[in-house]
C-alpha cells in the first residue's frame, strides 16, 4: 500500500508540476529549461539531467550548460559526438535506475530529483533529518519537474515512445541524440560549444506553454 501511494503521488507530481514548465521540444529544437522553484529556470542536458539549481538569469543558465558540455566532451576536442552523448546519457540513466531493472519509472524519477534538490540546497526549517520533509507531507512542493514533451510533458518521460510509463536506456538515448542533433545549427555533424550555448540562450528565453512564468524573459528581437 505504501509503495502504491508513493507511485501514485510521484505520477501526480510529475503531471501537475510539468504544467508550470517551459517547452524544450519546441519546433525550433530548443530544449533546456523549466520553471523551477521560486521563479528560476533549471538548465537540463539533452538527456534531461537537471544541471544545478534554478538560474535566475540567462548568464547563469548558459554557464550551467557550458559546465555540462565541458564534462561531456570526453576527448576535449571542443565538440560533442554521438558516442559522447550516449556515454553521458548512460551515466545519467544509471544514476536514476536504482532498482537495476533497466527502466526508469516515475517513482525513480521523483526520488532522483528530490535527492538532487536536497543535495544542492540548504535544508529548510520544516525539513527533517537528511533534508527530507516529514513523511506526512510527502515530496517537497518545490521539487523541480522538467518539461520536455508535447504539451509540456516531462523531459525524461517524453522518451517513453511505447507509452508503458517506463523509459529504457535505448529510449532515453534516442531522445537525447534527437535533441543533440537539433543543436547542430550548421548541420556539419559536430555540435560545438558555441552551438550548445546558443541553444541554451534560446531555451532560457522561451515562454512556458502554460502556467506561471519560469523566470526567463523573451527578448524584444522576436527570436524563436
Amino acid at each position: 500500500m505504501r509503495h502504491l501511494w508513493f507511485t501514485c503521488s510521484a505520477l501526480a507530481l510529475l503531471l501537475v508540476l510539468a504544467g508550470c514548465s517551459s517547452r524544450p521540444d519546441a519546433p525550433s529544437g530548443h530544449g533546456g529549461g523549466f520553471a523551477g522553484m521560486r521563479g528560476g529556470r533549471v538548465a537540463v542536458s539533452p538527456a534531461g539531467e537537471p544541471l544545478g539549481l534554478p538560474a535566475h538569469d540567462e548568464a547563469a543558465y548558459v554557464a550551467a550548460v557550458t559546465q555540462w558540455f565541458q564534462v561531456a566532451d570526453l576527448d576535449k576536442d571542443g565538440a560533442l559526438s554521438r558516442a559522447e552523448m550516449q556515454a553521458d546519457t548512460a551515466r545519467f540513466f544509471q544514476a536514476m535506475d536504482k532498482d537495476g531493472d533497466h527502466a526508469i519509472n516515475t517513482r525513480e524519477l521523483a526520488e532522483y530529483r528530490q535527492a538532487r534538490l536536497v543535495a544542492l540546497r540548504p535544508p529548510r526549517p520544516d525539513e527533517g533529518e537528511g533534508g527530507r520533509l516529514p513523511r506526512r507531507q510527502g515530496p517537497p512542493p518545490d521539487l523541480p519537474l522538467l518539461a520536455g514533451g508535447v504539451g509540456g510533458g516531462d523531459v525524461v518521460m517524453a522518451a517513453d515512445t511505447n507509452l508503458d510509463f517506463r523509459v529504457t536506456l535505448e529510449e532515453l538515448t534516442h531522445k537525447a541524440l534527437e535533441r543533440l542533433a537539433a543543436m547542430d545549427s550548421d548541420h556539419d555533424g559536430r555540435v560545438t560549444l558555441a552551438e550548445v550555448q546558443t541553444w541554451a540562450e534560446q531555451a532560457y528565453d522561451e515562454k512556458p506553454t502554460r502556467g506561471r512564468s519560469g523566470g526567463g524573459h523573451r527578448r524584444s528581437s522576436g527570436r524563436m
